[in-house]
């Protein structure tokens, strides 16, 4: 009788740990989900209470140290152009940098099933949830997916999340997460 009790306790301890592994690869980390969160619902302000330190980059664009970075990012920072066309301000989290494209190409598929698998509390209690497909990085340079939101404030008309891997010289990858206003081509935005 002891001997059943053992198995069937060892099978249960078994069956609970493996639903908890296939739990945490279904959801992303409350951490990284808190912290798009906040850049998310800070892009109706202009990044502006997210918005650090000015750091001195490239002439024409203000660079500023981002106060919310994303769990596993190099760096993070907001960039306004001045621009009179489009100076509306993008969050950038750079996910990547290096030499292994294999590193590159499982990172950048991460961080897009990361987002993904976001949702967003919105004001009204409405969770918001990104779609978008992933584009297949193999094979080349340069890969971009996008993702919007399911918002219908008329602030993120235009919102969009970028998740872009780039050969950045003939020995450096680089993966990214963008945030900001663009106007694309619903050819490129599919609603799913």
């Amino acid at each position: 009788m002891l001997k059943y009790f053992f198995r069937i306790l060892f099978l249960t301890i078994l069956v609970n740990n493996g639903f908890a592994q296939m739990y945490n690869k279904v959801l992303p980390s409350n951490e990284f989900s808190e912290k798009l969160a906040k850049v998310v619902l800070d892009f109706r302000n202009d990044f502006k209470t997210i918005k650090g330190n000015l750091v001195p980059k490239d002439v024409g664009i203000d660079t500023y140290e981002s106060t919310v970075t994303l769990p596993g990012s190099i760096d993070n920072y907001i960039t306004v152009s001045h621009s009179v066309k489009d100076p509306a301000p993008s969050f950038q989290s750079v996910m990547y940098s290096g030499e292994d494209y294999d590193k590159a190409v499982k990172v950048y598929k991460n961080v897009f099933k990361l987002i993904k698998r976001t949702r967003v509390k919105w004001v009204d209690k409405y969770l918001a949830n990104f779609m978008g497909t992933m584009e297949p990085p193999e094979g080349l340079n340069f890969t971009v997916s996008y993702l919007k939101v399911d918002i219908s404030d008329v602030r993120y008309k235009y919102f969009i999340t970028e998740v872009e891997l780039t050969n950045t010289n003939f020995a450096n990858w680089e993966v990214r997460v963008n945030i900001s206003k663009k106007k694309l081509d619903t050819e490129i935005l599919p609603d799913n």
